[in-house]
């Protein structure tokens, strides 16, 4: 459910697991969660897929395949995440930043 501060959770996890549909939207936390450097696991669903570029940043598993899911879940306990993807995935959240975000709307706009 809803929490108002989750990184205290994300502090102790090693994955995450996001399993919202297409009507909750993005989804904020997912880029919270890849920032705090876990390895991402999502449902194909719009939000989460543009947030992981189609599974780059991240396992998107198609068609809400709970079996998919969960065995993805168990590959990623088995074979940890690099320290180098780590990087990379905190390095792309910046993206997402509100400086960032500006930046791009005024280099369109003086575009």
């Amino acid at each position: 459910g809803y929490q108002s501060n989750p990184e205290k959770y994300l502090k102790e996890s090693s994955i995450f697991c996001f399993t919202s549909t297409h009507h909750e939207g993005f989804g904020t936390v997912l880029i919270e969660a890849l920032s705090s450097g876990l390895q991402v696991i999502s449902f194909d669903e719009p939000g989460p897929k543009e947030a992981l570029n189609g599974g780059k940043f991240g396992k998107v598993i198609s068609q809400r395949n709970k079996e998919s899911f969960a065995n993805s879940v168990l590959d990623t306990f088995k074979n940890p995440i690099s320290f180098e993807y780590v990087l990379k995935n905190q390095e792309y959240t910046q993206s997402f930043s509100v400086k960032y975000m500006m930046d791009q709307y005024i280099k369109l706009a003086n575009a």
